[in-house]
């Protein structure tokens, strides 16, 4: 029972994302249909992504009070009818509301799917989160393809196909919500009473984890955002290989993700984050010396790995600093913490503009630094150790 509706929040998962990645790729079609200005279509997705992340929290701090499921499909619902809505709609403004009521839609799975993945999971948290992660991953990933594909050949007035996954999907929710419910109200009762009653939330833990969130965002959407130009004007390679550069790196994210789960469930969400942190280290630096297209891939590859290799346990490890409020901690290290990374993206833009792709890529290589730093910070040990020495200072006066 436990694996079917983890297979069922996962493709949920997978479906919901979807449409975060057909956004992004019906902003050109966009462009020409309405005569948009860069700023403009930029708006349309910035307003989908505000939307979706400041209201993450908010839905994670009610389920914590009250399990809301029925979240989920309603939720699908929104945000495929939201992205559907963009091809048909006649002028901006509306294209708007649209957008946000498609990000208000993106953000119903997360904390509530997060949070149903922690109560199912048992002892093996990273494992069971690594593979809800997947779901959005994949998603990610198919959601331009099958967007595009429509658009291209079909044209905008179409986009009305988009919305059937998200219809089916919502569906088999609300046939399977009789076994979504009992599992909310009766899984690990006892385990979650004594948790609750056991343990304090640990908000400066989690303020340091959600800090360290940011910053892998950060780099995590700067990398989405070059990685095809550095592919092209950096390697020299050709625009239309560019996709294939990315995909690489995507792979691997999704290869990293599931290994984060595993090694987490192995040595502790902590040191799973301190791996991942430090692989990225002497990764990064590389962008700014290497001209082999080879090289670059190998380079891709590790850069996507590592990134994933911290992704599931950061979102264990929030849930085990907020134990009295599981679906904030999801809200905040899925939703509200990542939005940092879309924010700061458009700044390292303009310093491309300005002083060129590689100079842009300095802060971005630097910033492992900071999450190792973090990541040791994390550590149990380093805690116990300061912990010790107080003590000893205590009994030494």
């Amino acid at each position: 029972m436990k694996n079917r509706i983890l297979a069922l929040l996962t493709t949920g998962h997978f479906v919901n994302d979807t449409y975060q990645g057909a956004l992004a790729a019906l902003l050109p079609f966009l462009i020409t249909e309405h005569n948009l200005s860069y700023a403009a279509v930029t708006g349309i997705l910035f307003a989908a992504n505000i939307a979706s992340s400041l209201i993450q929290p908010v839905i994670g701090y009610v389920s914590d009070k009250k399990p809301c499921p029925w979240i989920i499909p309603i939720s699908l619902v929104m945000v495929g009818g939201g992205i559907a809505a963009l091809g048909m709609l006649p002028d901006y403004t509306l294209l708007l509301i649209a957008a946000i009521i498609g990000g208000l839609g993106m953000a119903g799975i997360h904390p509530e799917g997060a949070r149903m993945v922690n109560v199912i999971s048992g002892e093996r948290k990273g494992f069971a989160m690594s593979w809800f992660g997947v779901g959005g991953n994949l998603g990610i990933a198919i959601g331009p393809i099958f967007a595009s594909a429509v658009a291209y050949e079909l044209g905008l007035k179409y986009t009305w196909i988009l919305f059937i996954p998200a219809v089916i999907m919502a569906a088999i929710f609300a046939l399977k919500m009789k076994y979504l419910e009992p599992v909310d109200e009766k899984v690990n009762e006892k385990e979650e009473k004594s948790r609750q009653e056991n343990r304090k939330n640990r908000w400066g833990m989690f303020c340091i984890l959600t800090l360290a969130v940011n910053v892998r965002s950060i780099l995590f959407f700067a990398m989405l955002a070059f990685v095809p130009i550095f592919w092209s004007t950096v390697l020299h390679q050709s625009k239309g290989s560019s996709g294939m550069a990315l995909a690489v790196m995507n792979i691997m994210y999704v290869f990293g993700n599931i290994c984060g789960g595993r090694l987490s469930d192995e040595i502790g969400n902590e040191m799973a984050i301190l791996i991942g942190s430090a692989g990225l280290v002497p990764l990064l630096p590389l962008l700014l010396v290497i001209s082999s297209p080879g090289i670059g891939l190998l380079v891709f590859a590790g850069i996507g790995f590592f990134m994933a290799l911290s992704y599931s346990p950061s979102i264990v490890l929030g849930q085990e600093y907020l134990p009295k409020n599981i679906g904030l901690s999801s809200g905040v290290t899925l939703g509200l913490a990542l939005s940092v990374g879309g924010i700061t993206t458009p700044i390292f833009g303009k310093m491309a503009d300005l002083w060129g792709l590689k100079a842009a890529l300095v802060i971005p290589a630097m910033l492992p630094i900071l999450m190792l730093a973090i990541a040791v910070v994390l550590l149990p040990q380093i805690w116990a150790f300061i912990g010790s020495r107080k003590l000893k200072a205590v009994h030494a006066s």
